[in-house]
């Protein structure tokens, strides 16, 4: 897996499971747009590897030199001492 430049995040609330914390009784714009939506891409958790590994939100993330999602999410975990991302994938 590389890292690199890459596409922006686009994903709506059904693609990263968020969909939950809409009040669905309420009318609002695009409600019925959101409960048809399918998940386009799959959340992916990533554990980084080695010392010089860079992660920054938005960037792309590669498998063998093709693009296949983007990185939303970036910490580091002092337990484990690696850098932890979540990324959305294409399907």
């Amino acid at each position: 897996m590389t890292v690199s430049q890459g596409k922006t995040n686009d994903a709506g609330l059904v693609d990263v499971a968020q969909q939950r914390f809409v009040v669905m009784e309420k009318d609002f714009l695009g409600s019925d747009a959101m409960l048809e939506r399918k998940p386009s891409r799959l959340i992916a958790p990533l554990i980084s590897e080695g010392a010089d590994t860079d992660a920054l939100i938005g960037k792309a993330v590669l498998i063998e030199g093709q693009y296949v999602g983007s990185i939303i999410s970036v910490g580091f975990d002092h337990i484990v001492g690696k850098l932890l991302t979540i990324a959305l994938l294409d399907r």
